[in-house]
């Protein structure tokens, strides 16, 4: 990678990306969150995952008159470092109408799929991607909107056998109005192994049954993640390719390493 700059914020709510370039094309990627447990327990509470609509935050989004609405947590953390990713795209020679591909983990992968349709909208082509970890960012609008706009396949979910994250936020929420309508992007890649075991492709719905969706027991999930993150699926992705776990903690600000500019917000 070449003109790597990391972006940070000051404020307290665990933003963090990254933009660069390889062999000339351009890239955005969004770490996921530094302290796994706490944002879980936020985002199956529903802290985090007020539905929001995109266009009053300056996305213009709607689908046959239905405005996009995402997860208020999602769009506020992409909202505190959305100008500054823009501008550094700009300062490396990332321009519209180049082509950028946007990926992230965790939290970081709901930021990508806002940041997906934000730089569309702005004039950017976005290439096929891959995120990991994706929980449901928004609402049927979003993801079919999404799906027009950008086609469906563009953003390409990888998931990975018991991970919590990817069945939230519910999809209906015991009465809360609220809550309803959180849907996953359409296209799931399920892993239930490691890597050499091969991916299972799904059926394009974004809930396909025999994928992530077949596993229910979801408090035993979340409890194996509370109890123990280190042995938490939601950060085994892409074993045995690598050899680190997929926490913040295994991103470090750099110090030292050439090419690799800070951007603190």
């Amino acid at each position: 990678m070449s003109d790597v700059r990391q972006i940070l914020t000051s404020d307290d709510n665990d933003a963090y990306a990254f933009v660069g370039k390889r062999d000339g094309q351009c890239y955005v990627s969004f770490r996921g969150t530094s302290d796994l447990a706490g944002w879980l327990t936020d985002l199956e509470s529903y802290n985090l995952a007020m539905l929001e609509n995109m266009s009053g935050q300056g996305i213009p989004c709607s689908d046959y008159g239905s405005e996009c609405r995402v997860g208020k947590g999602f769009m506020d953390n992409y909202n505190s470092i959305s100008a500054f990713i823009r501008g550094n795209l700009t300062a490396i020679g990332c321009l519209p109408p180049m082509g950028v591909t946007v990926t992230g983990h965790s939290l970081g992968a709901a930021e990508a799929g806002i940041a997906m349709y934000d730089l569309f909208q702005r004039g950017y082509k976005i290439k096929p991607t891959f995120t990991f970890g994706q929980p449901r960012v928004g609402d049927q609008a979003w993801a079919d909107a999404f799906a027009r706009d950008l086609g469906a396949n563009t953003s390409y979910r990888i998931t990975y056998h018991k991970d919590p994250v990817v069945h939230l936020p519910f999809l209906h929420s015991q009465g809360n109005e609220e809550h309803h309508g959180f849907v996953h992007l359409s296209t799931e890649v399920f892993y239930i192994g490691t890597v050499a075991g091969g991916p299972e492709i799904c059926d394009g719905s974004g809930e396909d049954p025999e994928c992530s969706d077949r596993f229910k027991d979801f408090p035993l999930m979340l409890l194996a993640c509370l109890w123990d993150v280190s042995k938490c699926d939601h950060l085994k992705y892409m074993t045995a390719v690598k050899t680190i776990p997929m926490d913040g903690s295994s991103c470090t600000d750099g110090g030292g390493r050439g090419g690799l500019v800070d951007i603190v917000v």
